[in-house]
């Protein structure tokens, strides 16, 4: 009986952890360029027994015994969202896969799909929250305009009508994105599961856009409902164990 509420308390922790994350998904869907997550379930003694933390002997004929469930991973769904027009020139979007790379606060390099940037007191191009593009762009002096290109060519306009270009936005991308690490605010690092950023040469920028949440709001409801029902069947199981627990000690007396 120790056992069935073991599994019940596993899979109670295991709901509220797919409510927590729906209730995140749900809390971002205004957020621009958000990327929902997933929790992955997996069985606690089957997954135990492929890392070989639980012995076994050898030539053993018993079956698998379930024991609870619990999130094996959570992985970040990076499908595109949609494109958002704005107007503003300095808000680009990314057009298919691919990142921002920004200077994280410690120096290391991160990924952004947040193309929400703007002009520092330093004349640099940075993000809404001040991390500069890797690969630094800096307006020069008296800059009037400035203008992004489909492919990041970054193009400004003095005071006396003259043009010039001055730099290229790049977009990267790593062979495993569900694998970043996320750093908060938009943010994600790299990995070893991840493999290292790698620039793009056809990435296709639109400029005065802005990528939406991929939030799908049905699809977090839908969640939130399985999740209410698959807790209310382990609330269930963890009564009856108690039931039974207290019948058995009374045919014991």
């Amino acid at each position: 009986m120790i056992a069935m509420l073991q599994c019940a308390g596993s899979g109670l922790n295991a709901q509220q952890m797919r409510v927590d994350m729906a209730a995140d998904n749900l809390a971002n869907v205004s957020t621009t360029a958000f990327k929902s997550s997933r929790p992955s379930f997996g069985d606690l003694l089957y997954r135990a027994l492929q890392y070989d933390a639980v012995p076994r002997s050898e030539g053993a004929r018993n079956g698998l015994v379930g024991a609870g469930c619990g999130v094996h991973e959570a992985r970040r769904d990076f499908r595109q969202g949609g494109l958002m027009p704005t107007g503003r020139g300095l808000d680009v979007a990314i057009e298919g896969p691919g990142f921002f790379a920004v200077q994280g606060d410690d120096g290391q390099v991160l990924l952004t799909r947040d193309g929400r940037f703007r002009i520092d007191s330093e004349m640099r191009l940075v993000t809404s929250a001040g991390h500069p593009l890797e690969g630094e762009i800096t307006l020069p002096d008296g800059t009037q305009d400035c203008c992004i290109a489909a492919d990041g060519t970054v193009t400004v306009t003095n005071s006396e009508g003259d043009s010039e270009e001055i730099g290229r936005i790049k977009v990267y991308n790593v062979l495993n994105p569900g694998a970043l690490e996320s750093r908060g605010n938009n943010l994600y690092a790299a990995n070893e599961l991840s493999g290292e950023p790698q620039e793009l040469d056809r990435a296709v920028l639109r400029s005065g856009y802005l990528e939406r949440s991929n939030t799908d709001i049905a699809a977090e409801m839908t969640t939130l409902i399985e999740t209410h029902r698959a807790y209310q069947v382990n609330i269930r199981m963890v009564r009856t164990t108690d039931e039974l627990w207290e019948l058995a000690h009374r045919i014991k007396e």
